[in-house]
This record gives C-alpha cells, sequence and structure tokens, in this order.
C-alpha cells in the first residue's frame, strides 16, 4: 500500500515516521507485553510510512522492479529486525535485567525520536 500512494504523498511522511517510530518506542517501553492488536496496528502503521518514505519524491514506476523488491525486501527487515533481536535476546537469555535493558533501549530510541521531531519545529534563537 505504501508503494501505490508514495507518489502522491508529500513531505510530511517523514516527520510521521519518526512520531510513530517515537510512539512505537513509547509503548515498547511502557508495556512490558503489548496485546497482538497493538503490535500488528503499531508494526503496520511503521511498515505503511517506511515505504512511503523510501520512494519519496518518485512517481509511479520511474525505478525499475529489482530496485522496488529492494526497498520492499530492506525496509520490511528494518520494521521487523527490531523487535526480532528483542524477541530473540529475552527468550535466550532469561534473567530479570534483560528485560530491563530491552525497555531502556526502547525508551532511549523514542526519546532520541522526540529529540529529531524537536530539532525542526524548535523556534530558532
Amino acid at each position: 500500500m505504501g508503494f501505490g500512494i508514495a507518489p502522491i504523498v508529500g513531505t510530511w511522511a517523514i516527520p510521521a515516521l519518526v512520531g510513530a517510530g517515537c510512539v512505537t518506542g513509547a509503548v515498547a517501553a511502557v508495556l512490558p507485553h503489548p496485546s497482538r492488536p497493538v503490535a500488528l496496528a503499531l508494526n503496520t502503521t511503521v511498515g505503511l510510512l517506511t515505504m512511503l518514505v523510501s520512494l519519496e519524491g518518485h512517481q509511479w514506476f520511474e525505478l525499475s522492479l529489482p530496485i522496488y523488491l529492494g526497498i520492499f525486501a530492506a525496509a520490511s527487515v528494518a520494521v521487523t529486525a527490531g523487535a526480532g533481536v528483542a524477541r530473540l535476546v529475552i527468550e535466550r537469555v532469561p534473567r530479570p535485567w534483560v528485560r530491563i535493558a530491552i525497555r531502556i533501549a526502547a525508551f532511549w530510541l523514542a526519546a532520541m525520536q522526540m529529540l529529531m521531531i524537536a530539532f525542526p519545529i524548535a523556534p530558532s534563537t
């Protein structure tokens, strides 16, 4: 879906992706076990926005098919790799501090994305 509507969206997709990433990181930090619908909604939103951002400024079929396939594969891996690594570490290292460390990392990533949003909208002095 992101591929289909990318040519008609504006530059709002980049800040929207950062904001969605911020929300996703905050949810991961605050909720130790988010419900399946929440996780799927966040994953779908971030995935869609990743596709929009990756094709921003390109018209339909401007690029060759292998480029679209590569963008789709890379964006899909980028969205799912973090969650997969975190889950693998939590399952393989059954220590209480591992879950805390993963939540701290998620909170840190959310904070960095908040800064990424704040700098462009802050009034210049």
